[in-house]
């Protein structure tokens, strides 16, 4: 593209004026050389302490990443549940593991109520309201079914977190599975009660046994007197007297 004739001329127009009017300032407002050198120093000095800076900014955002990275797994495998609930028990925040123990995809369970996921929704509702009144952790074991169907033996831990509204709250909960010490547990009742019938059954037989000892004395000597009785009865020499 060809350029105009007349911009060129108006550029050279203007270069000229501005070199008159450069010539016409007071020597004290001409920039010097040596407060050009100064300048430019100054400038490579601020552009080198920028390039440090975004050094440093991205060492620091690699690892901000890290502890993210991090702090991700560690939440998300540990070897408990984490829950985050509103007070009415809808799932805001759930880790991997917690989704795992109730064998459901995590995106299904956040905004799902856990009160649809127990045998006992009255008492799980009490406990929510006990945690909501109390600034302390709150305890309950409990059944929650499973996505086979199994109900799973359970212990909850939560504490209130408060957004500044005393009636604006959420809680944050740890689900820890004690299916198998529940089910010790269950075991070791088990062997107690038939322990303890065990002992009734001995308990029952030894009374029995002193019973039937206490009994056969004096049925022995009825016997005996009963069968002297006969013989004397059959020898012919009884006598009425």
């Amino acid at each position: 593209m060809k350029k105009m004739p007349g911009i060129a001329i108006k550029k050279n127009n203007l270069r000229k004026r501005a070199e008159m009017l450069l010539a016409a300032k007071p020597k004290s407002e001409i920039i010097k050389l040596k407060d050009i050198n100064k300048l430019f120093h100054e400038l490579q000095v601020y552009q080198i302490e920028l390039e440090m800076q975004n050094v440093e900014l991205l060492a620091s955002q690699a690892q901000a990443s890290e502890a993210l990275e991090r702090y991700t797994q560690l939440y998300d495998y540990a070897p408990v549940g984490f829950f985050t609930l509103d007070k009415t028990g809808v799932v805001k925040e759930i880790n991997l593991t917690g989704a795992s123990m109730l064998g459901k995809p995590r995106q299904f369970l956040i905004g799902y109520s856990l009160v649809t996921l127990l045998p006992c929704r009255k008492l799980f509702r009490d406990y929510l309201k006990e945690v909501c009144r109390t600034r302390f952790n709150v305890s309950i074991e409990l059944q929650i079914m499973h996505a086979d169907g199994k109900l799973l033996d359970v212990q909850l831990e939560s504490r209130r977190i408060s957004n500044g509204d005393e009636d604006d709250c959420f809680i944050q909960t740890i689900m820890t599975d004690i299916s198998r010490r529940k089910a010790l547990e269950r075991t070791l009742q088990q062997q107690r009660s038939n322990m303890e019938h065990l002992l009734q059954q001995q308990v029952a037989a030894q009374t029995a046994s002193a019973i039937a000892h206490d009994l056969n004395q004096p049925l022995n000597a009825i016997s005996v007197y009963s069968e002297v009785a006969v013989r004397y009865l059959n020898s012919g020499s009884e006598n009425s007297d």
